[in-house]
């Protein structure tokens, strides 16, 4: 919060509610939760290395209706501690995102098996995932294991000095695909490009060597 001033900040807001973006950012202090909700924001994200830090959790539950924490670095038994911390003492609308804290974060690294997981025991818990890899593959393979909420950092293309962002046509690309109709997503079959290592070794680890999920890294990359 101490990058902008807040009518910097405010600049920002007014800017993204005059084109309807439901506009939010994390917090890693109390000064950014409280300048958040002076802006008027209605939910906050935690990022991955404040999951265990209960005070900063408390506060924003006391300040916000939604919270979303980000998974990243922590082990189940965290997860589940601050899970129950926050229902047990807050009527709050948690969401946890599926995080990998590399930067950039190989494909083959993306453990996107864990968001099963986190569906499976968490059932009452919308799980998003925050994706730093440097494709737009790991989106629909999230999507496709049951992730409903997703966040991709986005910069100019002459600002990346490593992949660990999509560009403004590549985050097109992606939204693209989300909005794509439910039963229209279900039904598309990707065929691997079998020059794409990397693509086939992640369907496998996620799909196993015998379900029929292939993914074509051109033509998924080209959806319009």
């Amino acid at each position: 919060s101490e990058e902008f001033t807040k009518s910097e900040w405010l600049e920002i807001w007014n800017y993204a509610y005059s084109l309807s973006i439901d506009i939010s950012a994390s917090v890693f202090c109390r000064k950014g939760a409280r300048l958040l909700k002076e802006l008027g924001t209605s939910y906050v994200k935690i990022s991955s290395s404040d999951l265990t830090n209960i005070p900063l959790i408390k506060y924003v539950c006391t300040l916000f209706d939604e919270v979303i924490i980000s998974t990243g670095m922590s082990s189940f038994d965290e997860i589940l501690f601050t899970v129950n911390y926050i229902k047990s003492n807050f009527n709050v609308k948690l969401k946890l995102m599926h995080c990998v804290s590399r930067y950039p974060c190989p494909l083959t690294s993306s453990k996107l098996n864990r968001i099963k997981m986190l569906i499976n025991v968490f059932p009452d818990i919308e799980v998003g995932y925050s994706d730093h890899t440097g494709c737009n593959i790991s989106s629909m393979l999230a999507w496709s294991l049951g992730e409903r909420l997703y966040e991709k950092h986005i910069l100019e293309q002459d600002k990346i000095k490593e992949l660990i962002a999509a560009v403004p046509d590549q985050s097109g690309k992606i939204q693209r695909n989300y909005k794509k109709k439910e039963s229209e997503r279900r039904d598309l079959i990707y065929k691997v490009d079998r020059n794409s290592d990397e693509v086939e070794e992640t369907v496998k680890e996620h799909y196993g060597e015998t379900r029929e999920f292939y993914v074509n890294t051109a033509n998924l990359l080209n959806v319009d």
